[in-house]
C-alpha cells in the first residue's frame, strides 16, 4: 500500500504543523502495516490500541486517554472484541467492573505496530543523529509539559 503524497511544508511552518506531519507519517505507516493483516482496521482502532499500550483498562479510562466519551469509544471496543483483538475480563479490584485487554491476536497486532513505529524512529535517528534526536524529544516533552500546566 502506498503512503500519502506529502507536500513539503515551508521552512517557516509553525511547530504545530510540523508535529502533526510527524504524527501523520508514523500513524499512516502503522495503519498501512496493520491493514495488510487486518483490512477492517481504521485509525480509530489504532488509537484504542495505543490507549491500552500500558496494560488492561476500563473502557472509561480508555475514553479518558483518548479525550472522548465512554459512549464514543464503546462501539470501537465492541468491534475489536468481535474481531478477536480485545477481550473484556473482570476487574480484580471490582468484580462489577470490566477491563479491556488484548487477546493474543491483538497483542501480535500491537507488537507489529510497535515494530513499524520503532523502525521509523530508528530511521529518523540515523537522519538526525543521536544527539539531535534526543534534543528533539526533550523539546517536545517540554512543550507538552508546558501545555498541560496551563
Amino acid at each position: 500500500m502506498d503512503g500519502p503524497v506529502l507536500v513539503r511544508l515551508p521552512d517557516d511552518a509553525r511547530i504545530a504543523a510540523l508535529a502533526r506531519r510527524v504524527a501523520s507519517i508514523v500513524t499512516e505507516e502503522a495503519l498501512a502495516a496493520v491493514v495488510e493483516h487486518e483490512p477492517r482496521m481504521r485509525l480509530v482502532h489504532l488509537r484504542v490500541f495505543a490507549a491500552l499500550e500500558s496494560g488492561p483498562a476500563r473502557a472509561s479510562v480508555v475514553a479518558a486517554r483518548l479525550g472522548v466519551s465512554k459512549q464514543a469509544v464503546a462501539p470501537v471496543i465492541d468491534e475489536l472484541v468481535e474481531w478477536g483483538h480485545l477481550e473484556r475480563v473482570s476487574d480484580p479490584t471490582d468484580g462489577r467492573a470490566k477491563l479491556v485487554q488484548f487477546t493474543q491476536v491483538g497483542q501480535r497486532i500491537g507488537e507489529h505496530v510497535l515494530a513499524v513505529v520503532e523502525a521509523r524512529e530508528r530511521r529518523w535517528r540515523r537522519v538526525l543523529g543521536g544527539a539531535d534526536m534526543e534534543q528533539c524529544k526533550r523539546a517536545l516533552r517540554l512543550m507538552i509539559d508546558d501545555a498541560t500546566r496551563e
